[in-house]
């Protein structure tokens, strides 16, 4: 992850307006710090939504596991057994857009993500006590 990445997106704003030209006023800053909470506002309305329906927490856990391979380490072998690198490269990239996903949703909807746990991950599933027949 670059460091671009990881800095918060108000420290996007000491940059040229999405014209090219600096926008230094104090109004100008205000209006795109409020734009900037507005979409941030609005991306976590999103994700609680998607998360707060089971279809949701299904389609996402889904995509996490089969299509991105969040929680696992691939490493990719040709049909003779030996190490393919750009295969394994490729996974590690689709693993890592997973695990990326994935925190970003424990930051914006914690409870819904443990709750998908729950509803899909064998790991968590609460093991049902068998009922013995006598007789």
């Amino acid at each position: 992850m670059s460091d671009e990445d990881e800095r918060d997106p108000l420290d996007k704003l000491d940059g040229p307006a999405q014209g090219g030209e600096p926008n230094a006023s104090p109004s100008g800053y205000n209006k795109r710090v409020s734009r900037i909470e507005k979409e941030e506002a609005e991306r976590i309305a999103f994700w609680q939504s998607v998360m707060g329906d089971p279809v949701g927490r299904r389609v996402m856990w889904q995509f996490l596991t089969l299509d991105c391979h969040a929680f696992e380490t691939r490493f990719a072998v040709g049909p003779n057994g030996f190490p393919q690198s750009e295969s394994t490269w490729f996974e590690a990239g689709r693993q890592e857009v997973g695990q990326r996903l994935y925190k970003s949703l424990l930051k914006r909807c914690r409870d819904s993500v443990w709750t998908m746990h729950d509803e899909c991950d064998p790991d968590f599933a609460v093991k049902r006590r068998r009922e013995v027949k006598n007789g």
